[in-house]
């Protein structure tokens, strides 16, 4: 009775997923969430009522009518980012409507193209350390190296010196430091801690068990940034830096397993810079192949790849055609619509060639714009030129100093669970200097 009379019914999906939360909760624990979430819009369509009150969409015009400018702002989930069991004050992500606007305005400055192009050097100066250090460590390897973790300590240590004036020195000591590993230990942690919201005593229970070492390290986290950002007055925070270190990783991946694609990235980058001097961000930005390659890899693999679902302004809000009542939660599912066929042609393939202005003809009618790796509307992404910047310095590097091929213990690299972020393995490579 209950399934015949909610105001959801009309939307399919699994029938367990329709009387309680434990089927999608499930999913997430396993790291399955976003595969099962695609799986779930090939066999039901475009839209699928995978929990009680949880919709999900592939449906392009769902980023205007849920999260765009113009509409009433539907919040972000409270159940994953409302609420903070750790007790945590507010900050930007939690923000309601005008204290996030507020906090937006005091820091977009500091994102804006033309403040990033003034710390140029900040950034080439680390994709330079990054280069030389990668070299050091193919020697010691038998030129072999995880590309993973290198991403990681280049990104982690340009965004710090850009936020906190001084870097994390990973590069410089190539290791973690031990801030950044307390991140990593804490993000599957905040999942489990954050699929409990619905069931309140069992989040009490839960903290109860979880070690001290875990608790330390996170206490860790936020103690190392108050302090950096209270000694020198800034606004600014680390934010999702471990998301441009996951697309370099997904971006090589690609490229390795399609020979020919790299061999043309690796030709446009040597032949448009004939010295390293050369590469700068705003020649950078005017290659048009290394942008459709990092656009095609934002695609398949997008960083954060289950979607951040919406609730409904009080009262309630139009979906589509319908209305749908207060409480409803609903997403777009970033990996399942950007690997679907009712997007794009051959979903699965890497094809940079589809975001091209020459592209061929079978891919004009891809739905491009349903990708939306920043996310979409007033809340979107402040540190997408950043990003973008900071993709392209490394993925242009990286092939004009070396010839770098997959080896075979990376050749299922993808084959890896999601706990929000892409819990990765190592991408190790094999890496021979270009002679000059």
């Amino acid at each position: 009775m209950k399934r015949t009379l909610h105001p959801l019914r009309k939307y399919p999906g699994p029938i367990l997923g329709h009387a309680t939360h434990l089927t999608w909760q499930i999913q997430s624990y396993r790291g399955r969430f976003l595969m099962w979430l695609h799986e779930l819009h090939q066999q039901y369509g475009p839209v699928v009522r995978y929990g009680p009150n949880y919709l999900s969409s592939i449906d392009l015009k769902t980023w205007k009518e849920v999260y765009g400018h113009g509409v009433p702002q539907w919040q972000k989930d409270p159940n994953l980012l409302g609420s903070d069991p750790f007790g945590e004050p507010v900050g930007i992500m939690r923000a309601d409507d005008i204290s996030h606007a507020r906090q937006r305005k005091l820091v977009a400055h500091a994102f804006s193209d033309k403040t990033l192009r003034e710390q140029e050097g900040i950034v080439k100066g680390y994709v330079a350390l990054l280069v030389d250090k990668i070299r050091q460590d193919a020697v010691k390897n038998n030129g072999k190296v995880d590309l993973v973790a290198w991403f990681n300590f280049a990104t982690f240590d340009i965004m710090a010196d850009l936020t906190f004036g001084e870097s994390l020195h990973q590069l410089a000591g190539s290791m973690y430091s031990p801030w950044v590993k307390s991140i990593f230990s804490y993000i599957k942690a905040f999942q489990l801690i954050g699929l409990t919201t619905q069931w309140p005593l069992l989040t009490k229970l839960l903290l109860l068990f979880i070690p001290a070492k875990l608790m330390k390290e996170r206490a860790d986290v936020f103690r190392f940034a108050t302090e950096k950002v209270e000694g020198r007055l800034k606004k600014r925070k680390v934010k999702r830096t471990e998301t441009t270190a996951t697309l370099l990783s997904g971006l090589f991946y690609y490229l390795l397993c399609d020979k020919k694609r790299y061999e043309r990235l690796v030709k446009d980058i040597r032949g448009a810079f004939p010295t390293y001097e050369d590469v700068e961000m705003s020649r950078l930005a005017e290659q048009k192949f290394l942008q459709a390659c990092i656009d095609e890899a934002l695609r398949l693999y997008p960083p954060v790849a289950t979607g951040s679902p919406r609730q409904t302004p009080k009262g309630g809000a139009r979906f589509g055609k319908d209305f749908v009542p207060d409480g409803t939660k609903v997403q777009v599912s970033t990996y399942a619509a950007y690997h679907s066929a009712l997007n794009f042609k051959n979903p699965d393939s890497f094809i940079p060639g589809r975001w091209l202005p020459e592209c061929q003809a079978e891919y004009i009618s891809d739905k491009r714009d349903v990708v939306q790796p920043f996310s979409y509307g007033p809340r979107n992404c402040l540190g997408k030129n950043l990003a973008y910047h900071e993709m392209r310095f490394i993925a242009a590097s990286i092939p004009w100093h070396y010839d770098v091929e997959l080896c075979p213990e990376s050749e299922n690299w993808l084959d890896h669970p999601v706990y929000f972020l892409w819990d990765k393995p190592p991408l190790v490579v094999r890496l021979r200097p270009v002679e000059r």
